[in-house]
């Protein structure tokens, strides 16, 4: 007996053990118009099955930690759609165009804009997936995106409406910025 409950002890911590999901860290460089780093981000990108959770951390550009918020994504061939209702980014024809509503019944419109070249920090991504997204609200804000073949956010650049410029790349590491 004390040998059956010794072996059932030490499956129970080898499974707890197990890590049962699949995560990637990510990092971003801010700049702002003269191409001045304003900031960092780090995205921890977390997969289980056909949905993924995005733990992303915001950082001034002294390294300090200012908010993190989670980004809930259900994932699907040619689909994803945040649980909060901000993204819904579906591949289809070039240039064709839908509307949503997030939670808080704020519209935006999304335009596939087709497969693009894109070379950031001396890494070339050769088909990744661009998009302009717009809220559409008055003084809207137009973002472009581009995301990896996982719909991870590469790059995103500022088109129009109230704000400053503004541009987010991915870089492969943040020194000092765990």
């Amino acid at each position: 007996m004390k040998y059956l409950f010794s072996i059932l002890i030490i499956i129970l911590f080898y499974s707890c053990g197990q890590e049962t999901t699949n995560s990637k860290k990510y990092y971003y460089e801010i700049f702002d118009n003269d191409n001045n780093t304003k900031g960092y981000y780090k995205r921890i990108v977390t997969y289980d099955e056909n949905k993924r959770v995005d733990s992303i951390f915001r950082y001034n550009k002294e390294k300090e930690l200012q908010n993190t918020r989670l980004e809930k994504f259900s994932i699907e061939k040619n689909l994803v759609k945040s649980f909060n209702g901000e993204h819904l980014l579906i591949v289809s024809n070039p240039d064709s165009c839908y509307s949503h509503y997030n939670k808080s019944n704020n519209e935006y419109k999304t335009c596939y804009l087709g497969k693009s070249k894109l070379t950031l920090n001396s890494i070339t991504y050769d088909s990744s997936y661009k998009f302009l997204v717009t809220e559409v609200i008055v003084d809207g804000i137009s973002n472009y995106k581009y995301f990896d073949d996982d719909f991870v956010l590469l790059k995103q650049e500022y088109k129009d409406g109230f704000l400053n410029y503004y541009r987010i790349d991915r870089v492969k590491e943040i020194n000092d910025l765990n």
